[in-house]
């Protein structure tokens, strides 16, 4: 059994990374046999795999049509990106009084970190470097409600970071001068800045990744990113 479920874990993470990385695009439909020669998995467990997958959002399964890969609209998107600003509201709002002189050193070295790779192509590492700093945030709220609720969500932010990478082109300068007002604003113990550091940061990427079209039809991302 326990061969059994780290085949499934092993074929659900390649097919999320997959996912992730747009190697499997938006819209694009998943046939079970070729995945079976793609990954080298047997059909059982990519098909456990993508159950679990269905269930966090990433593909649908379609009776009598099959799976597709999630195609995520920009309203969609709009309101991840909402939520995503209230947990982290929340959590610094934990986080301000709970927070220990370790913890936001390490979130200055992560910034740091990020700042260094600004003007790099290391978009992967970027990334990465801009969730743990994120996780950094709501682990520091001491609450597992919100841990568990962010860590539910953290592969879609995930990919919402890849695809505004895309869609601009590079990595936005802006990232790293929010982060820094963040972690300024915990330094020196500032709530009303600290508050304003974090509203701004999400509220600008939500902007930029979907646009000012209130009002108008949402596009797919598979249109939005020209896929």
């Amino acid at each position: 059994m326990e061969r059994g479920q780290n085949l499934i874990e092993r074929a659900y993470q390649l097919i999320k990374r997959r996912i992730i990385s747009l190697e499997y695009a938006p819209g694009q439909k998943l046939d079970v046999g070729k995945l079976k020669d793609e990954i080298g998995f047997s059909l059982s467990p990519i098909k456990m795999a993508i159950q679990r997958l269905g269930g966090e959002g990433f593909v649908k399964i379609l009776p009598q049509k099959g799976t597709f890969v999630t195609e995520v609209s920009r309203d969609e998107i709009a309101a991840l990106m909402d939520y995503r600003l209230v947990l982290e509201r929340g959590a610094l709002y934990l986080a301000y009084e709970r927070i220990t002189g370790g913890e936001i050193r390490k979130l200055r070295a992560l910034q740091k970190k990020m700042a260094r790779l600004t003007t790099s192509s290391y978009y992967l590492r970027q990334m990465e470097l801009d969730s743990q700093f994120h996780l950094a945030i709501i682990q520091a709220a001491r609450n597992q409600g919100l841990i568990d609720a962010y860590a539910q969500l953290s592969p879609h932010f995930k990919l919402i970071r890849f695809h505004h990478v895309l869609q601009r082109g590079r990595w936005s300068e802006k990232v790293d001068e929010e982060h820094d007002r963040i972690v300024k604003a915990l330094e020196q113990r500032d709530y009303k800045s600290l508050d304003k550091a974090i509203t701004d940061h999400v509220l600008r990427i939500k902007k930029e990744f979907c646009g000012n079209m209130a009002g108008k039809s949402s596009p797919s991302l598979a249109h939005m990113l020209k896929l």
